[in-house]
């Protein structure tokens, strides 16, 4: 169903006081220990279908585009991680021009309403206000994937979602315009993230205080051929770079439309600089 969404969305509780100490969370729901206090805000998140053309990547930081996949069976991550990677890196090429591009992490699957709360690693979407990367990671992720930084005058981190179950969602992915950020509210927080194999990944990312001015999107009704493009990161400031995003609650939906996505981040590299 299209239309624009009145729901709530999970910012750092505002006003937010760190203790001396920086946010720390664990995992998508938020049961395992944490300091970083969440609260419910109302937004209104405006369906994108009517303004694609309008929307950019270096601008408002998002985009819907269709580019259906080879892939037919998405639970198997691990089997199918490098023809889909090698996807996902062929349309930002064509996307943004970016003449090199790499796999910015392992892809990831979530299972609205399927994943086990009790197990150790949980797929479920994630309903809380973030961004994947702080200015610090992904400066550290593009030092650790391209050895080389100084050959290319700029990169930029693209997150790649795609929905593989038909419409309607019951849990779509929004997104937050870029331009609509003004920094105040955004706070790096570190995360742990644990994985079935048992091992834990500490890592840096931004959580964010509600701001009036935050403006939210989403696509209604997206298909599995079709993927939503957002920026984690941009080394050019004149460009969108962070885009904040979550799962929220469609409430035109009826309860029982489960929703499963498959998420891959790219990072890409322009203007190789002359040697």
């Amino acid at each position: 169903m299209s239309g624009n969404v009145d729901t709530h969305v999970h910012y750092l509780d505002d006003p937010y006081r760190f203790d001396d100490e920086r946010p720390l969370h664990y995992f998508a729901d938020f049961t395992k220990t944490t300091n970083a206090r969440l609260a419910p805000h109302p937004v209104q998140v405006r369906d994108g279908r009517g303004e694609v053309e309008r929307l950019s990547l270096d601008r408002e930081g998002f985009t819907i585009v269709r580019w259906p996949t080879k892939i037919t069976d998405f639970i198997e991550t691990r089997a199918i991680e490098p023809e889909y990677i090698a996807e996902c890196e062929d349309l930002i090429r064509k996307l943004t021009g970016a003449v090199a591009t790499w796999s910015a992490g392992p892809i990831h699957c979530r299972f609205d309403g399927v994943s086990d709360p009790k197990e150790r690693y949980d797929g479920k979407p994630a309903h809380y206000v973030h961004a994947d990367y702080s200015d610090a990671s992904a400066a550290q992720t593009i030092e650790h994937i391209c050895g080389e930084p100084s050959r290319y005058a700029r990169f930029a981190i693209y997150n790649i979602w795609r929905v593989t179950t038909p419409p309607p969602q019951s849990r779509p992915l929004g997104v937050c315009d870029a331009s609509s950020i003004g920094g105040a509210e955004e706070y790096e927080s570190g995360v742990t993230l644990s994985y079935p194999d048992g091992t834990d990944v500490d890592f840096l990312t931004t959580l964010y205080r509600p701001r009036a001015e935050h403006r939210w999107y989403y696509f209604s009704d997206m298909t599995p051929d079709e993927v939503l493009v957002f920026k984690s990161h941009d080394t050019d400031v004149s460009r969108a770079g962070r885009v904040p995003h979550c799962a929220f609650a469609d409430s035109n939906v009826t309860s029982g439309a489960v929703r499963m996505s498959i998420e891959a981040r790219i990072l890409a590299a322009f203007e190789e600089r002359a040697a």
